[in-house]
């Protein structure tokens, strides 16, 4: 994190930092909730279980649902963290955005990410 991003942290009043926060998200394909409402615990931490830092692989609605990642952007936890404007509480996300290979994994099917570099001017 460059230094200025953390001055400009450091000033947000009521400023609160988080190792994990839960997101509550509708899954039509996986009806097992509560009419297909679903839970996970996202992670963010410099210390998980004493082994280095963790941060979880988020998928982020950013776009329509056309393309093929279905309007789905890929992205990496770097830190959870919340401040209050106005009276307001607004929880926040650094996020390290990934760009998906052209093609899936032949072996996993999986798509192969990657950090997105970005230049500063």
């Amino acid at each position: 994190m460059t230094s200025l991003l953390i001055i400009a942290l450091l000033s947000l009043p009521g400023l609160m930092f988080f190792h994990s926060a839960i997101a509550r998200f509708f899954a039509p394909s996986d009806l097992c909730g509560a009419g297909g409402m679903r839970q996970e615990r996202i992670r963010s931490t410099p210390n998980w279980r004493n082994e280095g830092g963790r941060y979880d692989t988020v998928f982020v609605q950013t776009g329509s649902e056309d393309g093929i990642m279905k309007g789905m952007t890929i992205g990496r936890a770097r830190l959870l963290f919340s401040f209050v404007s106005g009276g307001a509480r607004y929880p926040c996300a650094l996020v390290e955005w990934l760009t998906p290979d052209a093609e899936t994994d032949d072996d996993t099917g999986l798509w192969v990410v990657k950090a997105r570099v970005c230049a500063l001017p």
